[in-house]
């Protein structure tokens, strides 16, 4: 006797309940793939991306959910640096406070006009006009391979190395839409820590901040433009312990800056590599941020925090609900799970 096919379309049961009956729909399972339908496999693209985004260090590679049909290949970057600080005048390996910054604006990544890092940094309690160019290596900026880049996942760290007893401090992140100072611009502390999402005690807990894309992200990036109203992130500094260098005229920071990326790039035409039009996600970049219920301690406790896109339950937002709403993606919310 054959077997029955398989069905993708929801079944009607009848339930009677206290006089009442109330019709409840069911869904087959494919056996290839354990997604029920085409909704489920929306919900499991979202869930993969937010896990990406939450983490770019350890979490899974996706296509990023931007606009058009343009696709490329995705590349991760990881930059560890430990700045040199100008401090004038002093004793050679003696300790130092400083004040230090580094803001990261990965859509501004260019080896002929714009720069991925601004840095800028003084001994404590002082302002100092040397915030510029931090440099770093990429792979999209190389113009011999890479024709066009955009960003699609990021984090950046402060990773303290100093002994528990010597350490000391404030460290605050910090999310904007663009770069929240220019080069050569003059740097200040305070001013930045007025911006912060989150501070605490040098060493206290970790220091990260994840980036999210804007609109102008969504474009692919010919060399040496820098798109207005990029997504940016900082890591700010405030009288960290750190040691004078030999010479006693600059000091390293006690610790390291941790950068990492996550690009999507597409290849000149002389290096034989294909590209094919794909089609998008099933979502955008703002049904994924309109499910987040506390954007800043998303960005701020990542992988650890329980406000999350693709979640269900209490903690999921109204925004997602009326997403999951939609007919078309009923299924999306019941196989959303909380990432802990």
């Amino acid at each position: 006797m054959p077997r029955k096919k398989l069905s993708a379309r929801p079944k009607r049961k009848m339930r009677k309940r206290g006089g009442k009956v109330t019709i409840v729909k069911s869904f087959n399972s494919d056996n290839k793939t354990g997604v029920t339908n085409k909704n489920d496999a929306h919900a499991t693209y979202m869930r993969t991306y937010d896990a990406m985004v939450r983490d770019p260090a350890y979490g899974p590679m996706v296509r990023a959910p931007y606009l058009g049909t343009e696709s490329g290949y995705l590349v991760k970057q990881v930059d560890l640096n430990t700045p040199s600080i100008s401090i004038g005048t002093a004793t050679a390996g003696s300790a130092i406070s400083l004040d230090a910054c580094l803001v990261y604006t990965p859509a501004w990544l260019s080896n002929t006009g714009g720069t991925g890092y601004l840095f800028g940094g003084a001994p404590s309690g002082t302002t100092s006009n040397t915030f510029g160019s931090f440099g770093n290596s990429t792979f999209v900026t190389n113009v011999g391979i890479v024709k066009r880049f955009r960003p699609v996942a990021c984090m950046m760290k402060w990773i303290p190395l100093s002994p528990a007893l010597t350490k000391a401090g404030i460290v605050s992140v910090g999310y904007s839409e663009g770069p929240i100072v220019a080069s050569g611009a003059g740097f200040s502390a305070n001013a930045v820590l007025s911006l912060a999402l989150n501070y605490c005690a040098n060493g206290t807990r970790e220091h990260v901040i994840r980036w999210l894309p804007t609109a102008s992200d969504q474009q692919f990036i010919s060399q040496g433009t820098n798109p207005d109203g990029a997504g940016s992130i900082f890591v700010n500094l405030k009288a960290v312990d750190g040691i004078v260098n030999t010479g006693g005229t600059t000091a390293a920071l006690s610790g390291v800056f941790e950068v990492t990326t996550v690009f999507e790039w597409l290849p000149i035409v002389g290096e034989g590599l294909s590209i094919v039009p794909t089609a998008p996600p099933p979502f955008t970049i703002n049904d994924h941020q309109s499910t987040i219920t506390d954007l800043g301690r998303y960005l701020v406790d990542g992988v650890n925090s329980r406000i999350a896109a693709a979640s269900s339950g209490p903690e999921a937002s109204a925004q997602y609900r009326a997403l999951t709403a939609n007919p078309l993606r009923s299924r999306m919310r019941q196989n959303m799970r909380t990432y802990a």
